[in-house]
Protein backbone atom coordinates (compact mmCIF):
# COMPACT_ATOMS: atom_id res chain seq x y z
CA UNK A 1 0.00 0.00 0.00
CA UNK A 2 1.43 3.42 -0.96
CA UNK A 3 2.53 5.65 1.92
CA UNK A 4 0.12 8.42 2.94
CA UNK A 5 -2.82 6.75 1.17
CA UNK A 6 -6.11 7.50 2.95
CA UNK A 7 -8.40 4.60 3.78
CA UNK A 8 -11.33 3.58 5.98
CA UNK A 9 -10.66 1.30 8.92
CA UNK A 10 -13.43 -1.14 9.89
CA UNK A 11 -13.42 -3.31 13.01
CA UNK A 12 -15.67 -6.25 13.88
CA UNK A 13 -15.28 -8.73 16.71
CA UNK A 14 -16.66 -10.04 19.97
CA UNK A 15 -16.90 -8.40 23.36
CA UNK A 16 -16.16 -10.04 26.65
CA UNK A 17 -18.58 -12.24 28.56
CA UNK A 18 -20.17 -14.37 25.87
CA UNK A 19 -20.99 -13.67 22.25
CA UNK A 20 -21.46 -9.91 22.11
CA UNK A 21 -20.69 -8.52 18.66
CA UNK A 22 -18.91 -5.20 18.42
CA UNK A 23 -18.33 -2.93 15.44
CA UNK A 24 -16.42 0.25 14.82
CA UNK A 25 -14.81 2.27 12.11
CA UNK A 26 -12.72 5.32 11.33
CA UNK A 27 -12.45 7.30 8.11
CA UNK A 28 -9.38 9.00 6.66
CA UNK A 29 -6.76 6.75 8.25
CA UNK A 30 -3.38 7.19 6.59
CA UNK A 31 -1.29 4.16 5.65
CA UNK A 32 1.58 3.80 8.09
CA UNK A 33 -0.17 5.78 10.82
CA UNK A 34 0.45 4.50 14.38
CA UNK A 35 -1.53 4.48 17.65
CA UNK A 36 -4.89 4.85 15.90
CA UNK A 37 -7.78 4.95 18.38
CA UNK A 38 -11.07 3.52 17.14
CA UNK A 39 -14.26 3.70 19.17
CA UNK A 40 -16.29 0.49 19.06
CA UNK A 41 -19.87 -0.19 20.09
CA UNK A 42 -21.85 -3.30 20.86
CA UNK A 43 -24.75 -4.15 18.59
CA UNK A 44 -28.08 -5.70 19.60
CA UNK A 45 -28.68 -9.39 18.88
CA UNK A 46 -32.46 -9.27 18.69
CA UNK A 47 -32.89 -9.31 14.91
CA UNK A 48 -34.69 -12.04 12.94
CA UNK A 49 -34.87 -13.35 9.39
CA UNK A 50 -37.36 -15.74 7.85
CA UNK A 51 -36.07 -18.34 5.42
CA UNK A 52 -38.07 -20.32 2.86
CA UNK A 53 -36.68 -23.09 0.68
CA UNK A 54 -38.81 -24.14 -2.28
CA UNK A 55 -38.73 -26.55 -5.20
CA UNK A 56 -39.00 -25.51 -8.86
CA UNK A 57 -42.81 -25.54 -8.53
CA UNK A 58 -42.77 -23.21 -5.52
CA UNK A 59 -43.68 -25.88 -2.96
CA UNK A 60 -41.80 -25.94 0.35
CA UNK A 61 -38.81 -28.25 0.89
CA UNK A 62 -38.57 -29.77 4.35
CA UNK A 63 -35.40 -30.61 6.26
CA UNK A 64 -32.91 -28.20 4.65
CA UNK A 65 -30.35 -26.85 7.10
CA UNK A 66 -29.99 -23.08 7.25
CA UNK A 67 -27.36 -20.90 8.89
CA UNK A 68 -26.34 -17.32 9.52
CA UNK A 69 -22.82 -16.14 10.23
CA UNK A 70 -22.08 -14.40 12.50
CA UNK A 71 -24.96 -15.48 14.72
CA UNK A 72 -25.75 -15.36 18.41
CA UNK A 73 -27.34 -18.81 18.26
CA UNK A 74 -25.42 -21.75 19.78
CA UNK A 75 -23.16 -23.21 17.05
CA UNK A 76 -24.41 -26.76 17.68
CA UNK A 77 -28.07 -25.88 17.20
CA UNK A 78 -29.50 -27.56 14.08
CA UNK A 79 -31.86 -25.31 12.19
CA UNK A 80 -33.86 -27.01 9.44
CA UNK A 81 -36.91 -26.02 7.41
CA UNK A 82 -40.39 -27.28 8.34
CA UNK A 83 -42.94 -28.97 6.06
CA UNK A 84 -43.64 -25.68 4.32
CA UNK A 85 -39.94 -25.06 3.76
CA UNK A 86 -39.89 -22.27 6.33
CA UNK A 87 -37.54 -21.41 9.17
CA UNK A 88 -37.08 -18.48 11.54
CA UNK A 89 -33.54 -17.37 12.37
CA UNK A 90 -33.54 -15.44 15.65
CA UNK A 91 -30.99 -13.74 17.91
CA UNK A 92 -29.17 -12.27 14.93
CA UNK A 93 -26.92 -9.21 15.29
CA UNK A 94 -27.87 -5.87 13.77
CA UNK A 95 -25.02 -6.07 11.26
CA UNK A 96 -24.61 -7.63 7.82
CA UNK A 97 -24.63 -11.42 8.08
CA UNK A 98 -24.15 -14.25 5.60
CA UNK A 99 -27.35 -16.30 5.35
CA UNK A 100 -27.34 -19.60 3.51
CA UNK A 101 -28.40 -23.23 3.25
CA UNK A 102 -26.56 -26.55 3.36
CA UNK A 103 -28.06 -29.18 1.07
CA UNK A 104 -27.65 -32.83 2.10
CA UNK A 105 -26.52 -34.62 -1.08
CA UNK A 106 -28.43 -37.71 0.00
CA UNK A 107 -31.73 -35.85 0.32
CA UNK A 108 -34.58 -36.30 -2.12
CA UNK A 109 -34.41 -32.65 -3.16
CA UNK A 110 -30.69 -32.84 -3.98
CA UNK A 111 -31.22 -35.95 -6.09
CA UNK A 112 -34.19 -34.52 -8.03
CA UNK A 113 -33.20 -30.91 -8.61
CA UNK A 114 -30.23 -28.64 -9.19
CA UNK A 115 -29.19 -26.60 -6.14
CA UNK A 116 -30.35 -23.00 -5.58
CA UNK A 117 -28.12 -20.30 -7.02
CA UNK A 118 -26.86 -18.64 -4.94
CA UNK A 119 -26.88 -20.81 -1.81
CA UNK A 120 -25.99 -17.87 0.44
CA UNK A 121 -26.71 -14.15 0.58
CA UNK A 122 -25.44 -11.18 2.59
CA UNK A 123 -28.09 -9.12 4.33
CA UNK A 124 -28.78 -7.00 7.42
CA UNK A 125 -31.46 -8.89 9.41
CA UNK A 126 -34.75 -7.00 9.48
CA UNK A 127 -37.43 -9.68 9.69
CA UNK A 128 -37.89 -10.12 5.93
CA UNK A 129 -38.22 -13.52 4.20
CA UNK A 130 -35.33 -14.81 2.09
CA UNK A 131 -36.20 -17.45 -0.54
CA UNK A 132 -33.82 -20.14 -1.85
CA UNK A 133 -35.25 -22.02 -4.84
CA UNK A 134 -34.11 -25.37 -6.24
CA UNK A 135 -34.05 -25.53 -10.07
CA UNK A 136 -35.19 -28.04 -12.67
CA UNK A 137 -32.32 -30.40 -13.47
CA UNK A 138 -30.60 -31.66 -16.60
CA UNK A 139 -28.64 -34.71 -15.45
CA UNK A 140 -25.13 -35.85 -16.30
CA UNK A 141 -25.16 -39.62 -15.83
CA UNK A 142 -22.29 -42.06 -15.58
CA UNK A 143 -20.32 -44.46 -13.43
CA UNK A 144 -17.49 -44.09 -10.94
CA UNK A 145 -14.94 -46.91 -10.83
CA UNK A 146 -11.82 -47.88 -8.90
CA UNK A 147 -8.47 -48.12 -10.76
CA UNK A 148 -8.99 -51.88 -11.30
CA UNK A 149 -12.38 -51.32 -12.90
CA UNK A 150 -14.53 -52.36 -9.96
CA UNK A 151 -17.36 -50.00 -9.16
CA UNK A 152 -17.27 -47.94 -6.01
CA UNK A 153 -19.91 -46.42 -3.79
CA UNK A 154 -20.05 -43.35 -1.63
CA UNK A 155 -17.84 -41.26 -3.89
CA UNK A 156 -18.82 -37.63 -4.47
CA UNK A 157 -19.02 -36.26 -8.01
CA UNK A 158 -19.13 -32.49 -8.57
CA UNK A 159 -19.45 -30.24 -11.60
CA UNK A 160 -17.34 -27.09 -11.79
CA UNK A 161 -17.15 -24.02 -13.96
CA UNK A 162 -13.92 -22.13 -13.53
CA UNK A 163 -11.77 -22.60 -10.45
CA UNK A 164 -14.32 -22.13 -7.69
CA UNK A 165 -17.86 -22.17 -9.14
CA UNK A 166 -19.51 -25.49 -8.23
CA UNK A 167 -22.76 -25.94 -10.18
CA UNK A 168 -23.83 -29.34 -8.82
CA UNK A 169 -22.84 -32.37 -6.73
CA UNK A 170 -24.10 -35.88 -6.04
CA UNK A 171 -23.15 -39.13 -4.28
CA UNK A 172 -22.51 -42.27 -6.33
CA UNK A 173 -24.81 -45.24 -5.68
CA UNK A 174 -23.67 -48.70 -4.53
CA UNK A 175 -23.02 -49.81 -8.11
CA UNK A 176 -20.96 -46.67 -8.80
CA UNK A 177 -23.63 -45.06 -10.96
CA UNK A 178 -24.33 -41.37 -10.52
CA UNK A 179 -26.87 -38.82 -11.75
CA UNK A 180 -25.49 -35.33 -11.33
CA UNK A 181 -28.19 -32.63 -11.48
CA UNK A 182 -27.24 -29.48 -13.41
CA UNK A 183 -29.71 -26.61 -13.82
CA UNK A 184 -31.51 -26.67 -17.18
CA UNK A 185 -30.34 -23.14 -17.97
CA UNK A 186 -26.71 -24.26 -17.66
CA UNK A 187 -25.71 -24.94 -21.28
CA UNK A 188 -21.92 -24.68 -21.21
CA UNK A 189 -19.52 -27.63 -20.67
CA UNK A 190 -18.42 -28.30 -17.10
CA UNK A 191 -15.49 -30.01 -15.43
CA UNK A 192 -16.30 -33.13 -13.44
CA UNK A 193 -14.31 -33.93 -10.32
CA UNK A 194 -14.81 -37.06 -8.21
CA UNK A 195 -13.35 -38.14 -4.88
CA UNK A 196 -13.61 -41.35 -2.86
CA UNK A 197 -11.69 -43.27 -0.20
CA UNK A 198 -10.61 -46.88 -0.82
CA UNK A 199 -11.84 -48.85 2.19
CA UNK A 200 -9.01 -51.40 2.12
CA UNK A 201 -6.29 -48.86 2.88
CA UNK A 202 -8.22 -45.60 3.40
CA UNK A 203 -6.33 -44.09 0.47
CA UNK A 204 -7.93 -41.01 -1.15
CA UNK A 205 -8.69 -41.41 -4.84
CA UNK A 206 -9.72 -38.79 -7.38
CA UNK A 207 -10.92 -38.55 -10.97
CA UNK A 208 -11.48 -35.71 -13.41
CA UNK A 209 -13.11 -35.12 -16.78
CA UNK A 210 -13.05 -31.88 -18.78
CA UNK A 211 -15.63 -30.42 -21.12
CA UNK A 212 -18.70 -32.47 -20.21
CA UNK A 213 -22.01 -31.10 -21.48
CA UNK A 214 -25.10 -31.08 -19.22
CA UNK A 215 -27.40 -33.91 -20.29
CA UNK A 216 -24.53 -36.25 -21.24
CA UNK A 217 -25.11 -39.94 -20.51
CA UNK A 218 -22.54 -42.71 -20.12
CA UNK A 219 -19.66 -40.77 -18.56
CA UNK A 220 -17.10 -43.08 -16.94
CA UNK A 221 -14.78 -41.73 -14.26
CA UNK A 222 -11.81 -43.93 -13.29
CA UNK A 223 -10.44 -43.10 -9.83
CA UNK A 224 -6.68 -42.85 -9.37
CA UNK A 225 -4.41 -42.37 -6.37
CA UNK A 226 -2.88 -39.01 -5.69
Amino acid sequence: MPANESLRLKITGEGRGGWKPIVGGLDHVVAGQRDVAVRVRSVPTNRTLRIRVVGPDGSGVEGVRCYASPTAAPPDRKLTTDREGRLLLANLPAVEVSVGIRVDLGSTAAQRWAPPDPQWKKIVPDGREIVFAFREANFIRGRLRFPDGRHTRGGVVSAWRGKSDCVGSCVAAEDGSFALPIARDEQQPVRLEAAAVRLSDHKPLTARAEGVLPGTDGVELRLQGR
